[in-house]
């Protein structure tokens, strides 16, 4: 397969795709891309919005597939890429090319449905489930369960509760194998078998990081394979750094004592005769589960430190972790006395999840984790919790991911923090040694599509309140300028929460529908709703700086209330900064500056996302223009035309 003659203005890909545009792009980042994987390689490549780099990846993964037998593994962060490339980008390709192969999604087992812990929930019954609806929810399932083919949570025409699927999904641990009566037709080995035929695998970053760490103790979740493509790779850090971790919270540990028997007389040990001790420290547990985060609770609200760093071991008692790890015994001792295999089989999976939870905490008091950071956190809503993460994922990701790879491919929209180095900063991150670096540009024209205001009226955030005070104001002054939807990108819920609270109103009496992340829709349908409404103005933070596509009149401006720069004082954040000055490092310009820009650039290119798209790019920090650092967040950005107001 040539992989430019298919992509090429007279390619394949060409004549049969309406509305082709040639982007000299694409085939500069193909070409990358196929000969990282002949050659073999690790490749760093930017590609810019509008490039089309999932062709640009998927035909050399095919290539390397039908040509050479070998096996690609494509990772994305979001479900919206995971859907493009299965449902739209595969389908086309493997209609025009030339060419055997095949793509599966990867998913976790717990996304599969379990028909023998269907049949034992349905048993059950009342006896298992305490919200109100569950059985009707179950009979759904089971109706269901007579007609898939896909077995997936993701086919289930409803979203069911998380307790009644726990109870049905095929869960690690819980599994009987070839002593089934369903293993012939069982979903989640139906799925095994169909990753161990694909020529490549589409799975999901937090799904890749799982099969490295499974590898270490000599098995996984993925076949073996030659080559990865990383998409969406401006994350890894971050979303490594979060598997990597230990966290244990209030909420996971009353869930597990809910399944075992919960405070109404439900839950799977009122399935089990003999189960009265069991349920006894089912009873302790919960006490001290209560005990336990109280006192976690009231050293967090303590404030000392004020950002919940634990800094010494055995800062807390050991009282639930010794709950926890008898509770687990209690229940292996039940489970080997029941001779049905499925109840010793439910049984052993609860034993070990306790047991599990129990070595956790141990871990996180005890603070045996060389090279973590520890913290404690109260959440939203109350729940409570211990932490840790790795202050350093580069060494594990490039000795047990990188590493035995023949080629590595990390892309996204947004990799370069600007500048000959620009790559740098992410390379050392995530502990890989570059062979070649690559960054296209977008076919976009900014500076015709697109203009960027920088708003020097609003006070500098450091002003505190008087910045806060001033940003609704700006807000509704822009929102006015813009012809069409609106994003307003917030880096904390506290500033959004408050800055949405002053302009609400006056936007709906303005016709304006208003939205805010938080507010209880999902995320996917107020998306939907904010690109049917004409004029829609959207107050965003977190996941709507990436990840977002909003074409068209629906999204004509993108506010941006403040340079997106970490919390300085989040343990994870102030551990890698201290790590990189005890190096001699500069931690601003070798780490907080390049991911604030990174991030700037995400949020920057939730706007143009199409030749015929039309609008303007908002910032209402003036330290992109006061600041000397500043001027790199514009200069990382494409050509574009900077309007300062207020001057």
């Amino acid at each position: 397969m040539d992989v430019l003659a298919i992509l090429g203005p007279t390619g394949l890909v060409a004549s049969r795709l309406e509305h082709y545009e040639e982007r000299p792009e694409q085939t500069e980042l193909a070409s990358a891309v196929d000969a990282v994987m002949q050659k073999g390689g690790r490749l760093i490549a930017e590609a810019g919005t509008g490039v089309g780099k999932s062709f640009a990846y998927l035909v050399p993964a095919i290539a390397a597939a039908a040509d050479r037998g070998e096996r690609v593994v494509i990772a994305t962060h979001t479900i919206a890429l995971q859907e493009q490339l299965l449902g739209k980008d595969v389908p086309f390709l493997s209609g025009i090319l030339p060419a055997e192969f095949s793509v599966v999604l990867a998913k976790g087992r717990g996304n599969f449905l379990c028909q023998r812990r269907l049949g034992m929930a349905v048993r059950g019954g009342k006896e298992l489930f305490d919200g109100q609806g569950a059985d009707d929810q179950l009979q759904k399932i089971v109706d269901w369960a007579k007609t898939t083919d896909d077995g997936t949570l993701q086919d289930l025409p409803f979203v069911p509760d998380r307790d009644v699927w726990n109870r049905v999904n095929a869960e690690a641990g819980n599994c009987l194998g070839k002593r089934c009566e369903f293993f012939d037709r069982c979903h989640y080995q139906a799925g095994r078998r169909r990753l161990a035929n694909a020529n490549i695998v589409v799975a999901n970053h937090h799904f890749l990081f799982a099969d490295m760490s499974l590898r270490r103790a000599g098995w996984g979740l993925l076949p073996d394979f030659e080559h990865l493509v990383l998409d969406e790779a401006h994350g890894v850090e971050d979303v490594a750094g979060d598997y990597l971790g230990l966290r244990v919270s209030r909420g996971m540990v009353l869930h597990l004592l809910r399944q075992l028997a919960s405070k109404q007389g439900r839950g799977v040990l009122h399935t089990v005769e003999g189960a009265d001790e069991a349920r006894e420290y089912v009873r302790l547990t919960r006490d001290a589960t209560t005990g336990f985060f109280m006192e976690v609770a009231a050293w967090v609200r303590a404030g000392r430190p004020r950002n919940g760093r634990i800094h010494e071991p055995e800062l807390f008692t050991r009282t639930l972790a010794d709950a926890l790890d008898e509770l687990g015994a209690s229940i292996a001792r039940l489970a080997d006395r029941q001779e049905a295999p499925e109840k010793h089989q439910e049984l052993k999976a609860r034993a070990a999840r306790a047991s599990g939870l129990s070595d956790e905490l141990f871990a996180l008091i005890g603070m045996t984790r060389e090279g973590h950071v520890y913290w404690a956190e109260e959440e939203k809503g109350g729940n409570v919790s211990l932490r840790s993460a790795p202050i350093h994922v580069g060494p594990e990701l490039g000795e047990h991911l990188w590493g035995p790879l023949k080629s590595v491919t990390l892309t996204s929209a947004t990799l370069s923090a600007g500048g000959k180095d620009g790559f740098r900063h992410l390379a050392e991150r995530v502990g890989i040694e570059p062979t070649a670096t690559l960054l296209c540009g977008s076919p976009f024209d900014y500076r015709t599509q697109a203009k960027l205001i920088v708003d020097t009226r609003v006070p500098e955030p450091s002003a505190g309140d008087a910045y806060e005070d001033a940003l609704p104001n700006a807000v509704l002054h822009h929102v006015r300028e813009s012809s069409g939807g609106v994003f307003v990108l917030f880096t904390s819920y506290g500033s959004m929460d408050r800055c949405h609270e002053a302009c609400a109103s006056a936007l709906r009496n303005e016709g304006h529908l208003v939205f805010k992340q938080g507010d209880g829709l999902p995320r996917a349908a107020m998306l939907e709703q904010f690109k049917a409404a004409s004029g829609g103005v959207l107050f965003g933070t977190d996941s709507f700086w990436q990840g977002v596509d909003v074409p068209g009149e629906a999204l004509t401006m993108v506010i941006i209330a403040r340079l997106p720069f970490a919390v300085p004082t989040h343990p994870v954040q102030e551990a890698r900064t201290q790590s990189i000055e005890a190096r001699g490092g500069n931690p601003f310009g070798d780490y907080s500056l390049p991911r604030a820009i990174l991030r700037f650039k995400q949020g920057f290119g939730r706007l143009i996302r199409s030749k015929r798209d039309r609008g303007t790019v908002v910032v209402l920090d003036q330290r992109v223009v006061s600041k000397r650092y500043g001027r790199q967040f514009i200069r990382a950005l494409p050509e574009i035309d900077v309007v300062v107001e207020g001057r």
